[in-house]
């Protein structure tokens, strides 16, 4: 299985080089439909809704419909190009970071940031605040999802 783009040092190359590199070891082709998401993730680096990006896709992609988009999206998932984050509005939103990371949301505009806690932060917090999951073998932890709240700089 390959590493998912983010996860390789490829020097000079870009998140899209990474994905259709990606996409070709697959198997899979590279449609112009799916080239303009990687595409639009490789300009913006940043959290979208299906909806969002075949909003900023359908002008310039005439052959792109929502449906193309959700399973443009579900592919990328598949093969580790893009992540899936759930928000707390239930909405999903694709993630072209791959690394493992949590999420803080502000309250006002609803951007998405990353945030990096320190995997050795986060088990030692996992570990004191819910030590019969950690040590108990009936459950393994596989991984853990925080959301910050707040407000970001341009909405404080």
């Amino acid at each position: 299985m390959s590493q998912p783009a983010s996860q390789r040092s490829t020097g000079a190359e870009s998140f899209f080089d990474d994905a259709v590199e990606q996409l070709r070891a697959a198997g899979l082709r590279v449609t112009p439909q799916r080239r303009a998401i990687l595409e639009l993730f490789d300009h913006r680096h940043t959290h979208m809704t299906p909806q969002g990006i075949f909003e900023a896709l359908q002008q310039q992609v005439s052959s792109l419909s929502l449906a193309t988009v959700y399973n443009s999206l579900e592919v990328f998932e598949e093969i580790g190009v893009l992540n899936r984050v759930c928000a707390k509005d239930g909405q999903a939103y694709f993630d072209p970071n791959t690394q493992p990371h949590q999420h803080a949301v502000c309250q006002r505009c609803g951007e998405i940031f990353d945030i990096q806690i320190p995997s050795s932060k986060l088990d030692g917090l996992v570990q004191s605040l819910c030590p019969a999951a950690v040590t108990n073998g009936d459950f393994e932890i596989d991984s853990v999802d925080i959301w910050l709240k707040g407000l970001c700089s341009n909405c404080q």
